[in-house]
């Protein structure tokens, strides 16, 4: 045997060995393409490898279709930024990375929330990124309906009690930047009337009549906090400069609460209305609990003198003129 040649069964032996490596290596690629978890492989910002899963993640086109295209191509616009920088980070400094969260865009145009992990391997000889996908579009979605839930009115799908008080208690909060002249506006809105057709046409009738209510509101305040807070009581927020605005959002809900509802073929209505109390506070001066029992306050003086609207007294605590009047609420 001549200097430097392997002893046979030295030679099988180390064949063998090259054979067990690359059966496993096969069995693991084999794994890796049957994964149900999406697994890409870019390079230099183009995509080298995917598995079926990840080709399906996106629509039904075979993998070939998207070899060769820009990994960010698939990315919603508000993704491509953060996940570019990402990638950017990893092939520099090899640090494998914590899961993030991504939107991609299917071949349909829907939307998917995806979580990305990401580790650097070598393809070819260059730095490559080797990336496996979580299809959480279903996790978020319940989250998304979850949150809703906790936050509205599932019959007028307007805010409920909690949701409003939280944005009335961040109006007040001074910290949160209101400028000091800004007065938080609360009005408490309460139907008359309305039992008349819970009473004769049940309560179908009567969730009928909610809804059209709180679509009349929505339209009467654009742009302002509108809820639900129980029963036939609804409740308006914002943030406002002067008297004369909050007067003028108040008539207005009071005029746009005016509607008949039959109560059956003898020609009997019940005539729909709204009292409605307003209050109105500086930030820093007062709760939101404070502030809406002072709304409600006035909203009951408004119903006792026959419905209309009011503004509670100590609305106007430091006020030299108290108006007496709409018209000179509208003017102030």
């Amino acid at each position: 045997m001549e200097a430097g040649e392997e002893e046979p069964e030295a030679l099988r032996q180390r064949i063998a060995k090259l054979e067990r490596d690359l059966a496993a290596q096969r069995s693991l690629a084999d794994l890796t393409e049957r994964s149900p978890h999406p697994v890409v492989v870019h390079c230099d910002g183009k995509i080298r490898w995917a598995n079926t899963a990840a080709a399906a993640l996106i629509g039904d086109l075979p993998v070939s279709h998207y070899v060769g295209r820009n990994v960010l191509d698939f990315l919603a616009e508000e993704s491509k930024a953060s996940v570019a920088a990402r990638i950017a980070e990893l092939v520099r400094d090899g640090t494998p990375q914590e899961p993030a969260e991504a939107h991609l865009i299917a071949e349909d145009g829907s939307t998917l929330a995806a979580e990305c992990w990401a580790t650097l391997i070598e393809w070819e000889g260059r730095p490559a990124v080797h990336l496996v996908l979580w299809d959480v579009t279903e996790r978020r979605n319940e989250a998304s309906r979850l949150a809703w839930e906790a936050n509205h009115d599932p019959l007028t799908r307007l805010y409920n009690r909690q949701a409003v008080s939280e944005h009335i208690a961040r109006l007040l909060d001074p910290s949160k930047g209101a400028a000091s002249r800004t007065l938080v506006a609360v009005l408490l809105v309460d139907l008359d009337g309305f039992k008349a057709v819970n009473d004769t046409l049940g309560h179908q009738a009567g969730d009928r009549v909610l809804i059209d209510v709180g679509r009349r509101l929505e339209t009467a305040v654009q742009g302002k906090v509108v809820g639900r807070i129980g029963g036939d009581e609804f409740v308006v927020a914002w943030a406002s400069g002067r008297f004369g605005e909050v007067a003028r959002v108040t008539a207005s809900v009071a005029r746009a609460i005016a509607l008949e509802v039959p109560l059956g073929p003898a020609g009997r209505v019940a005539s729909i209305t709204a009292s409605v109390g307003a209050a109105v506070a500086p930030p820093g001066s007062s709760s939101a609990a404070e502030l809406m029992q002072r709304a409600d306050q006035a909203m009951y003086r408004a119903k006792r003198t026959g419905g209309g609207w009011a503004f509670d007294e100590p609305s106007f605590a430091g006020v030299s003129h108290v108006p007496t009047c709409s018209k000179e609420l509208a003017d102030c």
